[in-house]
């Protein structure tokens, strides 16, 4: 009976086909993920010496330096976020003095954007990185003691605890670097970009 009915209403080639077809689906292998290209876009926003009130005294200053990423995609991104980078700050005047300074998790601004390691942005959702930076170089030379205090007598600047403040020339420095975000995604060349900062020292008498 099974077999009249096997012939019949053509069971048999149907049943070869769909193990046919099944033989070759599941051998492929399932395609491989492939990240978008250019979806973020890192640019230099701010570049602030804090003055003498934020970051004491005259002869320990900082530099406050905020980082903005964009999401350039047209699609919403989605992904397990993996934030590091190097940004590096060099003097022109003097190449040798260099400071490379980790970009890390910690200096995210945007962290409540990230839930269990992974974060959204939207299509032109923008996010922040700041961070700051001591002054000094990578072998500890504090950039402002090899700055251009000449003639001090028309230098004065300011007054620091009944001390008088003296300031220098401006020296041109060049920041740039990489940064990453997301996990699967390259990291982000950070173009390089000019700012200045002046040194500033306290007269004892």
């Amino acid at each position: 009976m099974i077999d009249v009915l096997m012939k019949k209403f053509n069971i048999v080639p149907v049943l070869a086909i769909m193990l046919s077809l099944c033989s070759i689906t599941c051998d492929e292998a399932l395609p491989t993920y492939v990240a978008p290209k250019n979806v973020l876009s890192v640019h230099l926003e701010t570049v602030e010496q804090l003055s003498d009130r934020l970051a004491p005294p005259p002869d320990h200053q900082m530099v406050r330096i905020r980082l903005m990423a964009q999401n350039t995609f047209d699609e919403v991104f989605f992904d397990t976020v993996n934030i590091s980078g190097t940004m590096t700050i060099s003097w022109v005047r003097r190449p040798l003095r260099v400071r490379n300074i980790r970009i890390e998790e910690k200096d995210f601004l945007d962290r409540g954007l990230i839930k269990n390691k992974k974060m959204m942005l939207l299509p032109g959702q923008q996010v922040g990185i700041q961070f700051y930076w001591d002054m000094k170089s990578d072998d500890s030379v504090y950039f402002p003691t090899e700055m251009n205090y000449i003639p001090a007598y028309n230098r004065n600047c300011g007054v620091y605890l009944g001390n008088t403040v003296i300031c220098s020339n401006p020296e041109e420095m060049i920041i740039e670097g990489h940064l990453s975000l997301f996990k699967n995604l390259d990291s982000v060349h950070v173009e390089p970009t000019a700012f200045s900062i002046i040194g500033r020292n306290i007269i004892v008498p």
